[in-house]
């Protein structure tokens, strides 16, 4: 399926850590910890381009139901803004 462009969806939740450890598989994840994430050092911990847009628009509030990327480079195709509609 060559001809398939290559997209994918990122989810993000805003929460608030209350207590506990984080417990996780070695066969998936190489390091995991909870960070107080901030516009300033988000590029020190968040590497591709459509997970930091997804954290800031929760850190920030925004709640985007919509946006899409390409991979392979990554590019940004379609995303949906507060306030607008389709």
């Amino acid at each position: 399926m060559s001809d398939v462009p290559r997209h994918i969806v990122a989810v993000v939740f805003r929460a608030h850590h209350v207590r506990g450890d984080i417990v996780k598989q070695d066969s998936e994840i190489k390091a995991a910890r909870f960070i107080e994430l901030s516009e300033a050092n988000i590029d020190d911990f968040v590497k591709r381009p459509h997970f930091k847009s997804r954290i800031l628009d929760a850190m920030q509030g925004r709640y985007i139901p919509y946006e899409v990327w390409e991979t392979k480079p990554y590019t940004l195709l379609e995303r949906i803004e507060p306030g607008k509609t389709l």
